[in-house]
């Protein structure tokens, strides 16, 4: 996708999800990397927010990849080793994507992770639309896990 249109699509995203009530933060691109559009989902009725990511990156000549990125918790706490051992049955009942730990320096931290492939030469406003769709569904996935993963990285559940 050329910058134009990816910078057209990442206007049009934003501006849907801020009309969710959703913050965001729109980060040009650095170096060689794409525009990424952050968003602070608040995925509790109390408002515990997950920060998800979202990327447009080149893949191959017919086709990009749109990537949601979602940090669902920050700091898994003392219930790592159990959070470990649910992850597969959770991964192979969600419906779109994957949970998985990230190791940074030290710091494990829970994602769900969803790429799907888009044509490049596809219309700014239609893959908008697309990743509004896809973005509402992951919602739901993420918000109906997030409570119990939190129980569980906290060491209650």
């Amino acid at each position: 996708m050329e910058a134009a249109a990816r910078a057209r699509f990442f206007k049009l995203l934003e501006k849907d999800i801020q009309q969710s009530h959703i913050r965001t933060n729109l980060v040009p691109p650095q170096d060689e990397t794409g525009e990424t559009l952050r968003a602070m989902l608040p995925v509790t009725d109390e408002g515990d927010p997950s920060l998800m990511e979202i990327m447009a990156v080149s893949f191959e000549e017919d086709a990009d990849v749109l990537l949601f990125y979602t940090t669902m918790i920050g700091k898994i706490g003392p219930g790592y080793e159990k959070l470990l051992d649910v992850l597969p049955r959770w991964n192979l009942e969600c419906p779109l994507g994957a949970y998985g730990v990230y190791d940074n320096q030290g710091m494990k931290q829970l994602y769900h992770k969803y790429n799907i492939l888009f044509d490049p030469e596809i219309d700014p406003k239609e893959l908008e639309e697309n990743a509004m769709f896809h973005l509402t569904v992951l919602y739901e996935i993420i918000s109906g896990k997030y409570e119990e993963a939190r129980g569980i990285s906290d060491g209650k559940a």
